[in-house]
């Protein structure tokens, strides 16, 4: 598929492209430049194709035991339910390729191998050269466009304008109009290498900052879905301690409702046992004050 991309985009640019070169406003030696880029990029996809992202065997698991258990994402001791080999700190199972991974990152469809400790590297090297071609891509077409555009004088030029029915003043929207209708396959690479070009940048940008923190993009999500379920537990736990609150609350009330229907000892018995005081030692203690009150009276 990646191949089908580029090379089917760098046919567009062959066909169309190179024979509008030299321009204006892009010189002759761009077509030499162009070939030479695509080539590089092509090696560098190859390069992290056939690196291998570092599988762990019974052979290699030594090897690749290189980083400390976090008891978080990854607890020591652990074996892999599929492969039945221990399961490394910071390594995971790749179903695409049905293999332990180390330093597993994520599988990348555009080279149809997971990304690991090994080609970690050569990865980065191939999105940087990407952003590149694309980017010198995007100018190139752009140039050849803008040529057009001085060399024609289409800015200055007038049109016939059927709705209107008579010769108008160009404007940039014509302009663009008619460079479309004319130069499709190149306003098509135009577009593509533009909007990829943008894309890849900030793909490259979020890798280069996950290495700058030590952390692979399975990790990150890992710690993502961590932070979501620790807010929502302490969500719930907030939530069943307000509704506790609330029918203690309601207890309370509707129990000051009947204090006047209470005698004064009922009425002091549940104001203590609300505030927590109540306990079998103080109504014991109660009962005797209550006792030696009544003995004192008598011997009056």
């Amino acid at each position: 598929f990646y191949l089908c991309v580029v090379l089917g985009a760098y046919s567009m640019v062959v066909v169309y492209g190179h024979p509008r070169v030299p321009c204006t406003l892009l010189p002759g030696y761009h077509k030499y430049a162009g070939f030479a880029y695509v080539a590089f990029c092509i090696y560098t996809w190859y390069l992290a194709c056939t690196v291998t992202p570092g599988i762990i065997t019974a052979e290699t698991v030594d090897r690749f035991d290189n980083y400390e258990y976090d008891n978080v994402l990854y607890r020591e001791g652990r074996k892999c339910k599929t492969t039945g080999l221990p399961k490394l700190a910071r390594s995971k199972f790749c179903r695409h390729m049905n293999c332990n991974v180390a330093r597993f990152d994520h599988f990348c469809p555009w080279l149809n191998q997971a990304v690991g400790q090994e080609n970690y590297r050569c990865f980065l090297f191939f999105l940087l050269a990407h952003v590149g071609l694309l980017a010198y891509g995007s100018v190139a077409m752009g140039l050849i466009l803008g040529s057009e555009v001085v060399d024609r004088q289409l800015l200055s030029a007038r049109y016939y304008s059927a709705e209107k029915g008579e010769v108008v003043q160009a404007t940039k929207l014509v302009v663009m109009q008619y460079l479309i209708f004319n130069n499709w396959a190149l306003f098509g690479v135009f577009i593509l290498c533009t909007v990829m070009a943008i894309v890849l940048a900030g793909f490259l940008g979020y890798h280069l900052w996950l290495a700058a923190r030590n952390q692979t993009t399975n990790e990150s999500y890992k710690w993502s879905d961590l932070k979501k379920y620790y807010k929502r537990l302490d969500a719930y736990r907030k939530e069943v301690a307000a509704r506790e609150a609330e029918a203690e609350q309601l207890e309370l009330q509707a129990k000051l409702a009947n204090v006047d229907t209470m005698d004064d000892d009922a009425a002091i018995a549940m104001a203590a046992k609300s505030m927590g005081l109540e306990t079998e030692g103080d109504e014991t203690g109660i009962a005797a004050e209550k006792g030696k009150g009544k003995g004192t009276g008598k011997g009056k």
